[in-house]
């Protein structure tokens, strides 16, 4: 969480925000949302004054990126102790957490997504649930990935070309954007390496790099 917050809070206009995955995670409820603010220093006249504007710009930095990290450990704890606790049932939908992403990383600037999950997308009646019926080969996740990359461009952007000729069908949906998962415990259940597969593919499908995509 430190690592998180000090990467990502450094310069004014860099924001972290971390939401649950539910049932519509798409309708974004962000339960930390933090944004640095701080000015940056001027050019004073003379040295001793632009040291000291220095150092309360980095103490200010400082502040925010601690305020970050306790309310970022807050929340990963208190979404651990509510899956501990609450009656199993098929309620994450990750690939909303997809369009929260686009959103977010408009206008094409560099962002990075934390997913702290198993990563087995669950949400029944028609619609993909790993809990239930994951892919039974790696080939089949990535033609899974396939389809759901362009019904996600769809849904985005309504079959139209994307804001430039560049995102033309939307290839370039998530450009730019570095993607970590993590699923802990999650990695050893037996569907996990085709799960894996799925989100490497899907995240590639729609732009990022796949030396930015990390499933550890």
């Amino acid at each position: 969480m430190r690592s998180i917050a000090k990467r990502h809070l450094q310069t004014r206009g860099d924001k972290v925000l971390a939401l649950p995955i539910r049932r519509r995670t798409e309708v974004k409820t962000p339960q930390v949302q933090l944004r640095n603010r701080i000015d940056p220093s001027g050019e004073a006249q003379f040295v001793d004054q632009q040291a000291m504007q220095d150092a309360v710009v980095e103490q200010k930095t400082r502040d925010l990126v601690a305020e970050a990290e306790s309310l970022l450990t807050r929340f990963v704890g208190e979404v651990a102790m509510i899956t501990r606790t609450a009656p199993k049932g098929p309620s994450s939908d990750l690939l909303g957490a997809v369009e929260v992403i686009r959103e977010e990383t408009r206008p094409n600037r560099a962002r990075a997504a934390y997913f702290f999950s198993d990563m087995f997308h669950s949400v029944p009646a028609g619609r993909r649930d790993f809990e239930e019926n994951p892919p039974s080969s790696r080939a089949e996740a990535r033609e899974w990935a396939r389809r759901d990359a362009e019904r996600i461009r769809e849904r985005v952007w309504g079959g139209r070309e994307g804001p430039d000729a560049s995102e033309s069908r939307g290839e370039a949906l998530l450009k730019g954007t570095t993607i970590r998962m993590t699923p802990g415990s999650g990695a050893t259940r037996p569907a996990s390496p085709r799960v894996e597969a799925y989100w490497r593919a899907l995240f590639t499908e729609l732009g990022c790099d796949t030396a930015d995509i990390t499933y550890n």
